[in-house]
């Protein structure tokens, strides 16, 4: 069966990843980033899509993860590049706040599937096995 044609990136979150007003963004937008969206597969394009519509709530509440030390440097190091390489503004904030709204966005589209299932699966199974 051939694969439906996408809609357009316009008004999907395109606009977080280019600097200037709605208007240019349009005329702006990388075609190499359209057509990485393309490849992606749908259920995967489902998740990304609904972590940029989450992402656009502004984030009102504060919580403090911990971090190893690791996790903080990778962190760190990725604002960094994307200043670099993209020329985009990332706080580590922003980076956290992505990764978990992939998370929620993966696991309401794939359930048991996603990431988090798979993750609650494997814990119950090591739940089970200390407990016997």
């Amino acid at each position: 069966m051939p694969r439906q044609k996408r809609p357009s990136m316009k008004g999907r979150g395109a606009e977080i990843f280019f600097a200037g007003d709605a208007e240019s963004e349009a005329a702006t937008v990388d075609p190499a980033l359209t057509e990485d969206l393309d490849r992606l597969p749908d259920d995967e394009l489902l998740v990304f899509e609904a972590a940029l519509e989450m992402l656009k709530r502004p984030a009102d509440q504060q919580i403090g993860p911990r971090l190893a030390s690791e996790e903080l440097e990778t962190i760190t190091d990725l604002a960094y590049e994307a200043r670099k390489t993209y020329g985009v503004r990332l706080t580590q904030q922003d980076i956290v706040r992505l990764g978990v709204t992939w998370l929620i966005a993966n696991y309401r589209e794939r359930q048991e599937t996603s990431v988090l299932g798979l993750f609650m699966r494997s814990r119950k199974e090591q739940e089970v096995s200390t407990d016997s």
